[in-house]
């Protein structure tokens, strides 16, 4: 996956997309919370950095993780000339040695590219604070084809809410809220995205 990104990089950002990731941020703020001055977040496959900088002038602090070099040199380059103090862009090995806690985890169309998600969530789960939020926006359940040209694609062709639903409460996370927040069209074929807030329940 990461060559994949690292290939398209720096051709990313289309207008297409900067204007879905800008509605989906108006979307998604009203399941952030109160307080959020006071909050951290960690960002679950960020990308170029776009909806991290959005965020940035909302939460205390946002780290980042993304598997691709090329698209975390593109977020760095991003937050220095937008002058960003409060975002930290990381590889995908910076949780193995930390202990942090973060009150709202989110993820931005990245849940698909990977493989187990149950084990993805379990993980994460050791890193959100008891009654933290994690907030899943991602493909609706789309035809195969629509990864046909992603080279060497073992990901999953969207989530039904089902799915979704499932694999948020064998991660120990209580499903809440779930809406329908994008749209789309990309090489002829209607997708959607979701969203859906889930509760970091407490451990018995």
């Amino acid at each position: 996956m990461s060559n994949y990104f690292d290939e398209v990089a720096k051709v990313w950002n289309t207008k297409d997309r900067k204007n879905r990731t800008f509605t989906i941020y108006e979307k998604m703020f009203k399941y952030l919370g109160e307080n959020l001055k006071d909050k951290t977040a960690l960002e679950i496959g960020s990308g170029d950095g776009l909806l991290a900088t959005l965020l940035s002038k909302d939460l205390k602090r946002i780290d980042c993780i993304d598997t691709s070099l090329k698209m975390r040199e593109e977020s760095i380059n991003r937050i220095n000339e937008m002058k960003i103090e409060n975002i930290s862009i990381n590889d995908e090995i910076f949780l193995e040695n930390s202990n942090e806690k973060y009150d709202i985890i989110y993820s931005l169309t990245a849940f698909h590219h990977i493989v187990d998600v149950e084990a993805e969530l379990k993980s994460l789960r050791e890193h959100i604070k008891e009654n933290g939020k994690i907030i899943i926006m991602d493909l609706d359940t789309v035809s195969p084809d629509f990864h046909k040209d992603f080279p060497n694609f073992d990901g999953h062709d969207g989530f039904s809410r089902e799915e979704m639903e499932n694999y948020f409460k064998r991660a120990s996370f209580i499903p809440k809220n779930y809406e329908i927040v994008w749209n789309g069209r990309s090489k002829e074929i209607d997708f959607k995205i979701f969203l859906m807030e889930g509760i970091c329940e407490k451990q018995k």
